[in-house]
Formats: C-alpha cells, sequence, structure tokens
C-alpha cells in the first residue's frame, strides 16, 4: 500500500502520527471553547438576571405603594415581564416570607438574581428574579456544537 502512494513504512507512521496530534488537538480546541462559552454564557445570564431584577424593582415598590403593603398588591406586571423574558419572578416581605409567586426548581435561590425593594430607607422586601430548572433567558444565544463538528470536518 505504501508503493503506491509512494510512501515508505516510516512515512505513513509519520502520516499517522501527524493525524492523530491533528485530532486531539482539534478536540482540546473544542473542549476548551465550549467551557469558555458555557462560562461567559453563565456570567452573561447573571446579569440579565440581575439587570431584569433592577428594571422590576420601581414596578413592585408601586405596586406596595398603591395599596400600602404587600396584601392586595398587584405584581402581575412584574410576573409578566419576568415570564416573557424567560425568567421567574418571587417577591418576599423583609421577614424573608414569600407574598409574591413560588421558587421554582431545587436551585432557584441560588439562581436567582435578588433587587431590595425599600421605601422611604426601609426595606420592605426583596425582589428575587431566576429561572426555571435549567431554562435559559430567551435572550441568551451561545455557540452551539455542531459549528465545532463543521470546523473539525473542514
Amino acid at each position: 500500500m505504501g508503493e503506491v502512494v509512494g510512501l515508505s513504512r516510516v512515512g505513513w507512521r509519520l502520516l499517522g502520527a501527524f493525524l492523530l496530534v491533528s485530532l486531539v488537538s482539534m478536540a482540546v480546541l473544542v473542549v476548551g471553547v465550549l467551557a469558555t462559552d458555557a462560562r461567559a454564557k453563565s456570567v452573561s445570564e447573571r446579569a440579565q438576571l440581575e439587570n431584569l431584577a433592577a428594571d422590576l424593582t420601581p414596578v413592585a415598590l408601586r405596586a406596595y405603594q398603591e395599596v400600602g403593603g404587600w396584601a392586595g398588591a398587584d405584581l402581575q406586571a412584574v410576573t409578566a415581564v419576568a415570564d416573557a423574558a424567560g425568567a421567574h419572578a418571587v417577591v418576599v416581605d423583609e421577614a424573608g416570607q414569600i407574598v409574591w409567586g413560588a421558587p421554582v426548581g431545587p436551585n432557584f435561590a441560588s439562581r436567582a438574581a435578588s433587587s431590595p425593594l425599600q421605601v422611604s430607607g426601609a426595606q420592605v422586601g426583596e425582589l428575587r428574579i431566576g429561572l426555571r430548572g435549567g431554562q435559559q433567558l430567551r435572550s441568551s444565544s451561545g455557540l452551539s456544537p455542531w459549528w465545532f463538528l463543521l470546523a473539525a470536518v473542514a
């Protein structure tokens, strides 16, 4: 077989070694880029949750102030905006008791961004914006593993 292409036995071994090194290098590159992409997506997702919580804080406070407390406060607008972004809103009072919404998923609290709700300098609660289970924010985007497969084939 080596004679047909014009490679000696050593030539075939060198070619095989070169191909093996190329494939291993591509695999290491793909794993590295996917890990970096996942980390960047996590940081971006956290920043988006924090921005959403900050944006919805005045809406939650307005609902509180309209009725003078959490009892009867209409937080539908907070829920609607959070849902539209693919997130979930929970409001807790100053004692930490849930007054609106319910945590979803076992890791909601650790993954949620929170914003204090203050009226006249006194904290009356906290707004928590998080994701449902393994969801991602609708505005999130990432690299597709298919792009790496295409690059590896190329």
